[in-house]
């Protein structure tokens, strides 16, 4: 009978798979991610918004994360600065799941699992959060280019490393 389930049995592809990005409207959905990184920046930067308008400015950042990540743009920053949008409205589950996201598209990031930590914590999960900070201090000891830009960005706010930051934080 073996014969007989082997006709049915579809033949293996030599075929290479490959995403196709351009079919998905992925590089309107990165000039979407373009627009709300550079909104949620300015609003991060501006210290004289009111509570008020800086929540409007979060939202319509939101707004063109959610449509990038709509249009196709399914990559791991546009998650990472969606999570933080979320948390600054204080949905931090949902916060949480994008970060999530972040950690299973690119697990060698340090500051995924940094943001991720800082989410836990506001839900209240602890042990995760002492997890997740552990990873981050571990990944951010590595030289990689994404921890070379953090430690320098974090030499520019005051810290000798983003090491030292994120041992700080734990």
């Amino acid at each position: 009978m073996k014969w007989f389930s082997n006709i049915f049995k579809p033949k293996p592809s030599t075929e290479i798979r490959t995403r196709n990005i351009y079919a998905r409207g992925y590089f309107d959905g990165k000039e979407e991610y373009k627009t709300g990184r550079k909104l949620y920046s300015e609003t991060v930067l501006e210290k004289s918004l009111s509570p008020e308008h800086r929540k409007q400015k979060v939202i319509a950042s939101l707004e063109c994360f959610d449509t990038a990540i709509e249009k196709g743009y399914d990559e791991p920053e546009v998650f990472s600065f969606r999570g933080m949008c979320l948390r600054d409205l204080n949905y931090d589950m949902d916060a949480l799941d994008d970060y999530n996201n972040c950690v299973y598209k690119d697990p060698d990031r340090a500051n995924y699992y940094y943001d991720r930590a800082l989410t836990k914590q506001f839900i209240f999960d602890f042990e995760g959060a002492l997890a997740d900070f552990k990873k981050a201090i571990e990944l951010s000891k590595l030289d990689k280019e994404n921890t070379r830009y953090w430690n320098d960005y974090a030499k520019n706010t005051g810290y000798d490393s983003v090491t030292k930051k994120y041992e700080e934080d734990l």
